[in-house]
Parts: C-alpha cells; structure tokens; sequence
C-alpha cells in the first residue's frame, strides 16, 4: 500500500487546513470518533482510501469524493471536484 499517494486536487478541510495526500486523510480519519467512524459516510471513505492506496490510479478520485463527503457532508458533492472552487 503507498499512503504517499497524492490527490489530484487538496481536499480543503473546515478548519482551514489542507489534506494532501491518503496517508493525512486516513490520519484524520482515525482521529474520529467512534461513533463518527461507525456512520457510512466515514465508513465509505475508510474503504475508498484503501483501495486507493492499494491500486492508485481512478481510485484516488474516488476516495477524495468520498473523503469529502464524510468530512463536509453530502454538500461536497459539487463543491469540491476538482476545478471548482469552495465557497466559503
């Protein structure tokens, strides 16, 4: 598994810091609550971040959408593909 793998695009956290690669986003992940890490959002992202660090490739697009979705909610789901900006 590489976790050194690189989104395409920074996935921009509500905190204001910046998520680059599989490695900080699962780092952020398990920093979760239980509870969080339980619902299938988080759950979804889990398994996208994997594959994605296991095959590389169109997986890391996915992982970043359903990495943006556990962590913004269903909101992220056009806010932030890539080319588009936030806008908050």
């Amino acid at each position: 598994m590489n976790w050194s793998r690189r989104f395409d695009n920074p996935v921009p956290m509500p905190n204001g810091s910046t998520i680059r690669t599989l490695g900080e986003a699962a780092e952020y992940a398990i920093r979760r609550s239980k509870k969080a890490r339980n619902t299938e959002p988080w759950q979804r992202a889990a398994k996208g971040l994997q594959l994605a660090a296991e095959h590389g490739g169109p997986f890391i697009f996915i992982a970043r959408i359903y990495f943006c979705r556990a962590v913004h909610g269903a909101i992220a789901r056009d806010r932030f593909l890539p080319g588009t900006t936030p806008d908050y």
